[in-house]
């Protein structure tokens, strides 16, 4: 969603990571409530990126249309 490299396998295996680490804070670690989804974020985007850049793959151009600027339609930043 914010990276025009990601194809299909970095995004799902950046949920999967997100997923995992949300589920290890909140139920293994004595970190707070709060804290699960920053981190599961955190895993989520570390590891989608990592592996978008790590996997050369170009998206098809119907995936291209599907990034944050294509579909809230931000081309220039409005006062």
């Amino acid at each position: 969603m914010f990276s025009r490299k990601a194809t299909a396998l970095p995004a799902l295996a950046g949920g999967v990571a997100g997923s995992v680490t949300s589920y290890v804070v909140a139920y293994h670690s004595p970190i707070g409530f709060m804290w699960p989804s920053t981190f599961g974020l955190a895993a989520t985007l570390a590891v989608g990126w990592t592996l978008a850049w790590l996997i050369p793959a170009r998206p098809s151009a119907a995936a291209l249309q599907l990034t944050w600027k294509a579909v809230v339609g931000v081309d220039t930043v409005s006062v």
